[in-house]
């Protein structure tokens, strides 16, 4: 009764009670641990909770957890030598076009000046400009953080490079070109024609590259030293983010509906007021939506305490996870087999079907036909060829 407490105490820095019994004439120990809202430390490690796991916070993840404890965040931090006369109006430029559009900065505060602007956004504090407004303003940001840019890679099959792109400027510049980059120099499009109008489709969807890239920036963790990574091939896209996640954050909230909690949140606050994110939590769940929507299956992640991969792979194609794979497999919800079944039976006759045809068969609303069919997608049982009004069903597993 004195050793234990003085073990636990030596080895994890917290304090347990413990109390002696007797059950039928035997001696036994009750030890309680009180629930700790703090780190715990062991063997000159730091440990916290997530989920049932026990999580190791390592540098940048402990770095954040101690700015946050102050009631700070690392991008909100002030940042000397650099004033609001410094930062790039091109960069603004973009910002209000782009806020104009999403409609999320009121008429009235449109006319603010630079400056009154960064206030409005909580990127002035005390005078003096935070990190957020350097890495979303500033044409150079890399002069004081390191890999703040993007780099975009082309890959052969042995996966050689075969061209790259480097994406410098402010964060604002870097998300306005990233897209246009990717989508006129990295992908090709297949051509068709809807009653003489040219029809470009690419392999993968607009809407779900665009959140995912936009995603990284926002919680790309800018101590890292070394910039986002977009390697593209034929048959996939991957996102490579030096990302440092929620200390207490589970994998499976992923799919579920919650709140934002952003690594920077000034970044993400900006991003939002111009019409690149939302603020809602909703990050994962939109791109595998976007994919799902365009018959491109789930994307794949691979999570761990510094980084974030995410591979969204080409429509038509069936995803594959190895067995013990680290990513957290993000399905969507079991749908009725025997619904699912008569579904299939229809478009293997039927594979030019539309969603008219197949809710007047099966008896169902045209909406329930739009979420068995994007359940099928994801899980590899079919996939779409060609466009929306002139294409057909493909099953691609039996």
């Amino acid at each position: 009764m004195e050793d234990i407490p003085n073990m636990v105490r030596d080895s994890l820095h917290i304090v347990v009670d413990v109390t002696l019994h007797e059950l039928d004439g035997r001696e036994y120990l009750e030890i309680r641990v009180p629930a700790s809202f703090s780190p715990v430390w062991y063997r000159d490690a730091i440990y916290m909770r997530s989920g049932s796991t026990n999580q190791r916070l390592h540098d940048a993840s402990l770095m954040h957890f101690l700015i946050n404890k102050t009631g700070e965040k690392w991008d909100s931090l002030n940042i000397s030598g650099i004033s609001a006369q410094d930062l790039d109006a091109e960069s603004f430029r973009i910002f209000r076009l782009a806020a104009a559009r999403s409609r999320r900065l009121p008429e009235s505060d449109e006319p603010l000046s630079n400056k009154e602007l960064l206030q409005y956004l909580g990127l002035i504090r005390n005078g003096e400009l935070t990190r957020a407004a350097v890495l979303l303003f500033h044409s150079n940001p890399e002069c004081r953080f390191m890999g703040a840019w993007i780099k975009v890679g082309f890959f052969n099959e042995n996966d050689e490079v075969l061209y790259q792109d480097e994406i410098h400027g402010s964060l604002i510049s870097q998300a306005d070109k990233v897209l246009d980059i990717i989508f006129s120099k990295y992908l090709k499009a297949t051509i068709s024609y809807e009653n003489d109008r040219r029809v470009e489709t690419y392999p993968f969807s607009r809407a779900a590259i665009r959140e995912a890239i936009f995603n990284a920036i926002i919680h790309k963790d800018y101590t890292a030293g070394y910039p986002i990574q977009i390697s593209i091939s034929e048959t996939k896209l991957q996102i490579f983010n030096p990302a440092v996640l929620s200390y207490d954050w589970v994998s499976a909230e992923a799919w579920q509906k919650g709140g934002s909690r952003p690594l920077n949140p000034a970044l993400a606050n900006t991003f939002f007021r111009a019409g690149f994110a939302e603020s809602w939590g909703q990050g994962i769940r939109k791109i595998c939506r976007n994919s799902i929507d365009y018959g491109m299956p789930l994307p794949i992640y691979n999570i761990d305490q510094s980084s974030v991969l995410v591979c969204l792979l080409p429509t038509g194609t069936r995803r594959s996870v190895s067995p013990g794979s680290p990513a957290p497999v993000l399905n969507p919800p079991e749908i009725n087999d025997e619904r699912k079944q008569k579904l299939l039976d229809f478009i293997r006759e039927h594979p030019e079907a539309i969603y008219a045809d197949i809710a007047q068969h099966l008896l169902i609303s045209e909406r329930t036909v739009g979420n068995l069919m994007r359940e099928l997608v994801a899980s590899g049982f079919i996939s779409r060829s060609g466009t929306r009004k002139k294409g057909s069903w493909i099953i691609t597993q039996k």
